[in-house]
C-alpha cells in the first residue's frame, strides 16, 4: 500500500509539472472492468500548429454500448413475420414483448435471436427459448 501511495504521489507530481511547464497533461485511456479494449482515450495536443495548447478525449460509443447491454435482460423476443397481424403486435408490444419485424421473407428467427413467433395472430414458441 505504501508503494501504491508514493506512485500516486511520483505520478501527481510529474502531471503537475507538465501542466506548470505548459506541455499539457500525459496522453491517457480508459479502461473498464469486464469491457474488452479502451472506453475512450484522451491527452493534450496543439491546434493546427500553433503554440495554443488544447485538451480533448474521445469516448468510444460501441465499446460503451457492449458493456451496458452486458448486464441487460431482453427477455422474450418475438418474430414477426411480413404478413403478421399488425393489431396482434401492437397489443403484445402493450404487454411488454420486445418485437422484431421481418424484412424479407427469408429472415430466420433463429438467427435474429427470436425465443417466439406470431403465427396466425397466436405466440408460438421458436424452439429456442431463453
Amino acid at each position: 500500500m505504501v508503494f501504491l501511495i508514493l506512485g500516486l504521489v511520483m505520478f501527481g507530481l510529474g502531471e503537475a509539472l507538465l501542466v506548470n511547464a505548459g506541455v499539457g497533461v500525459s496522453p491517457w485511456t480508459v479502461f473498464a472492468e469486464g469491457v474488452r479494449g479502451a472506453m475512450g482515450r484522451g491527452g493534450t495536443y496543439s491546434i493546427g500548429g500553433s503554440d495554443e495548447p488544447a485538451t480533448g478525449f474521445s469516448l468510444y460509443p460501441e465499446q460503451l454500448v457492449e458493456a451496458v447491454k452486458a448486464d441487460e435482460d431482453l427477455g422474450k423476443r418475438l418474430f414477426l413475420p411480413l404478413d403478421h397481424d399488425r393489431a396482434a403486435a401492437s397489443a403484445l408490444r402493450a404487454d411488454g414483448w420486445r418485437t422484431v419485424a421481418a424484412l424479407s421473407d427469408t429472415d430466420d428467427p433463429a438467427v435474429l435471436d427470436c425465443s417466439h413467433i406470431l403465427d396466425g395472430g397466436k405466440v408460438q414458441p421458436t424452439g429456442k427459448l431463453k
